[in-house]
């Protein structure tokens, strides 16, 4: 048996009550279960699924190349960094 953790995000507050409802007896993940093996059996839920399946997942074949980019030289050296100040110098300071 496979295990998936799903975060949902519900507007429906019909959808919200029932969930409500089967947090108290840990059914949840049952519900949802058995809800989506039933959506997925109806012709509705099937084009659904596909037209999720076809949109969701980008082509990489039909995606633009970007252009090359070519790095940025500097001719002036960066300024040295200096190291920030912490508690520790404070306390080990002679």
């Amino acid at each position: 048996m496979a295990n998936r953790l799903l975060r949902l995000t519900v507007h429906d507050p019909v959808v919200i009550k029932a969930l409500d409802a089967l947090r108290k007896t840990r059914k949840q993940s049952a519900f949802v279960v058995e809800a989506l093996k039933h959506f997925l059996g109806t012709t509705q839920g099937q084009e659904q699924f596909a037209s999720y399946l076809a949109t969701d997942t980008p082509r990489i074949s039909d995606s633009p190349r970007p252009e090359a980019i070519e790095p940025v030289v500097k001719d002036e050296p960066s300024p040295p960094q200096e190291t920030p100040k912490t508690n520790l110098d404070d306390i080990f300071k002679f």
